[in-house]
């Protein structure tokens, strides 16, 4: 028992490794120029070796993709969903996802390259699996909005909207900042996107603290997306 459990340990210990210099390789070759060979040389291991892994390059692809996200809705789960209070909740998402960004800067640049057309449009370029997880992290996202508005911290507006709002924000980053050099701190950029998003929908209180009237309607209760 000792001995197929030591084994076990060694046989997770090299699938990571393998995971790790996949994530390597296909930023810096991209996903289509990427080759199983390149991979197991950065890891080295032999080819057959790494094949008694992975079946393939997708199947590769689709298992770090997998593990970034999972490991970025772990961290969510902790940072952002834990939260009680709807505007750190919300800033708390942000942190988390330029920070992920920043980590993954060139795997972000692979599932870019690995978008038809060249649009960022992560539902075709990450696997299903991903997907869900992000379909499911964006209905969580939905409900601290929604908390946020209930409580009369967030003007008056649908968190569907809200959501997808930021989502199109993270996005339309990820896709500039996977080809160019950012020019300013991590902590600068998350510092002007929480005031740039965050300070344009918190509701304005009066030197009485009383709230401002919320700004826009909210509009008829959404119970699901459309």
């Amino acid at each position: 028992m000792a001995s197929n459990s030591r084994r076990e340990r060694e046989r997770k210990a090299h699938r990571r490794e393998i995971l790790k210099a996949a994530e390597r390789v296909f930023a810096a070759k991209g996903y289509h120029a990427a080759t199983v060979e390149e991979i197991a040389t950065e890891a080295e291991f032999a080819v057959g070796t790494l094949y008694n892994f992975f079946g393939s390059k997708e199947e590769l692809y689709r298992e770090v993709i997998n593990g970034v996200i999972g490991q970025l809705y772990a961290d969510a789960q902790q940072r952002v969903l834990s939260r009680d209070d709807p505007e750190q909740a919300i800033a708390a998402a942000i942190e988390v996802d330029l920070e992920y960004l920043e980590r993954h800067r060139g795997l972000a640049r692979a599932v870019l390259d690995a978008t038809p057309g060249g649009q960022f449009d992560l539902g075709q370029a990450m696997p299903a699996e991903a997907t869900q997880l992000m379909d499911r992290y964006r209905k969580e996202i939905i409900g601290v909005f929604g908390r946020g508005v209930e409580r009369g911290v967030f003007d008056a507006l649908d968190p569907f909207y809200l959501a997808l709002c930021l989502e199109g924000i993270i996005k339309a980053f990820m896709a500039y900042w996977s080809r160019h050099e950012p020019e300013e701190p991590l902590e600068v950029r998350c510092a002007k996107l929480k005031e740039t998003f965050i300070g344009r929908i918190k509701i304005r209180r009066t030197d009485a603290g009383a709230a401002a009237e919320p700004r826009v309607d909210a509009g008829p209760e959404r119970t699901h997306s459309p």
